[in-house]
């Protein structure tokens, strides 16, 4: 029996779905995209709102303004790729729990050095960079965990994406999801000769929660998903089997941007950075545009009385069309009488840009979107001109930003644990792999702001002044990429620093030379 029905729309409908599609095309940074989505945006009433979607804003016009320079700020884009930037710029450390315990057996530590070269080889931290951008601009991002041993002796973690997908949730937990995506599509303008309608296959890969993978495929044209007919009915899926992996949890999570949807309070489908700002965005490109458009009014123009034009045929059309002629270095042979050039003269025109209220304008928009999307306009190079500043200061500063991350590690957190159970799983299963599946997963994001050595100095002086830390947690503290021997050597040079320093010290020392002046008295009364 068919997952889904043969009238299933495509593109996928529905408030959501639409405004992802809306998201996508501000993402993308593409103004001609930008221009064909308002200008051919289905006017349902998606809102239910008492009136309709109107084809009246800015890039809905241009399909219709000839001549027009409309400018494109791809602000969006920049936004999502802060987003990714400040939790994923650094790899996260992943940890498994018994690795780092004092009494850690060899088993543990070996489980944690193949883990780690696990993570390596699937990219973890490059899948995660890519997919924090794509949650931050459409509101969610699908790792999905797949095999091919024919292809390579590793899982493989890779990305897809939310308006192509179909999930079910109970109680906030993924149980279900569907992925369709285009395997052929038939010629439309071929169909049209031969009278029929174009078709199109799409192949329809569904995780579940009993950790299979199933695989359908339906035949149907560009805007409706179709009949379901076999796998084997086509070259390029006919090597396709459901797979029963004995997972028993699904093999695919969803991370949602940010929570709750605001245009779906109830729904589990994140809400994109980009929520809300729309208006802005195309002010800040309408006013960029018309910024453009001043530049290009303001060129100097040179106004000559009639008479002064010279007569010439036009080099296509024939006609005859008059012209000026200001690139003449030093004269220009008119056919003008003498006396009737008294009055008359030529007269150069510039007009002002704009310049200062146009920047400060956008400027304006710019920070204005930022702040709403929940960053520090300092975090994109605003209002930070001329500043040194240590690395608290920095934090201060960008403090709104550093939240921001805050709240998006916590809806990474289990997703991303669960990631990795999978690739644990999976690498053992079916590539012979032994990192140990019993121990607990942490999970560490990296600092959002990089302190300098000052802060640092200071720090390690407080914590030691306090005695609130070990000799070598201060050590790890400062060298987090070291490996546990190279922070064991440093530990004993820094005690034998210690012990030295001891023995040099001026005090120290003159107790010992009285003790041993006493000690020769004695020997002389003797």
């Amino acid at each position: 029996m068919a997952r889904f029905k043969e009238d299933l729309r495509f593109p996928l409908g529905g408030t959501l779905y639409t405004k992802m599609r809306e998201y996508a095309v501000w993402y993308s940074g593409e103004p001609d995209f930008l221009t064909e989505y308002y200008n051919t945006l289905d006017p349902q009433n998606i809102f239910n709102t008492q009136y309709q979607v109107r084809k009246n804003n800015f890039w809905a016009r241009q399909a219709y303004s000839a001549g027009t320079s409309a400018v494109h700020i791809p602000l969006a884009g920049s936004i999502a790729e802060l987003s990714a930037d400040l939790l994923f710029a650094e790899a996260p450390a992943i940890k498994l729990d018994e690795a780092f315990k004092e009494d850690a057996t060899n088993e543990a530590k070996e489980s944690q050095e193949e883990l780690d070269q696990l993570l390596s080889n699937v990219e973890l931290n490059k899948e995660c960079l890519q997919g924090a951008e794509l949650a931050a601009a459409i509101g969610g991002v699908y790792m999905k965990i797949a095999f091919d041993e024919d292809l390579i002796d590793r899982p493989i973690l890779q990305l897809e994406q939310m308006d192509n997908a179909i999930a079910k949730f109970r109680y906030g937990i993924l149980t279900e999801v569907s992925f369709f995506n285009a395997v052929f599509a038939e010629s439309a303008s071929a169909a049209k000769q031969n009278g029929t309608t174009a078709k199109v296959y799409r192949l329809v890969e569904t995780y579940t929660n009993k950790g299979t993978i199933e695989y359908e495929l339906y035949e149907g044209t560009c805007d409706k998903l179709g009949t379901e007919i076999g796998v084997e009915s086509r070259e390029e899926t006919s090597d396709l089997e459901d797979i029963d992996t004995g997972y028993d949890e699904i093999l695919c999570q969803y991370v949602p941007n940010m929570l709750p949807n605001r245009i779906s309070r109830d729904s589990y489908i994140g809400r994109s950075d980009l929520q809300g700002l729309e208006t802005l965005m195309l002010s800040l490109d309408e006013s960029y545009s018309s910024w453009m458009r001043d530049i290009k009014l303001s060129k100097a123009k040179i106004i000559v009385p009639a008479t002064w034009l010279e007569e010439r045929v036009g080099d296509d059309s024939g006609t005859k069309e008059t012209t000026y002629d200001t690139d003449r270095a030093l004269y220009a042979k008119l056919n003008i009488d003498p006396v009737s050039m008294t009055n008359l003269k030529a007269e150069a025109v510039q007009f002002k840009i704009r310049a200062d209220e146009f920047e400060k304008t956008c400027m304006n928009l710019i920070e204005r979107a930022v702040s709403l999307a929940g960053y520090a306009p300092q975090s994109f190079g605003i209002n930070i001109a001329g500043r040194v500043e240590s690395g608290t200061a920095l934090a201060k500063r960008e403090g709104r930003s550093e939240k921001k991350k805050v709240k998006k590690e916590s809806f990474w957190q289990t997703p991303l644990n669960k990631v990795v159970q999978g690739l644990i799983f999976i690498h053992n299963q079916e590539f012979g792999g032994s990192i140990m599946e019993d121990s607990n997963i942490t999970i560490e994001f990296s600092d959002g702001v990089a302190y300098g050595i000052t802060e640092l100095a200071d720090a390690v002086q407080k914590i030691r002044a306090a005695k609130a830390a070990s000799t070598k947690t201060i050590v790890m503290m400062l060298h987090a990429d070291w490996t546990d021997e190279q922070v064991d050597n440093e530990v004993e040079k820094i005690i034998a620093e210690d012990r030295a320093a001891e023995f040099e010290d001026p005090a120290f020392q003159s107790e010992v030379d009285r003790f041993n002046q006493l000690k020769d008295q004695d020997n002389n009364e003797e």
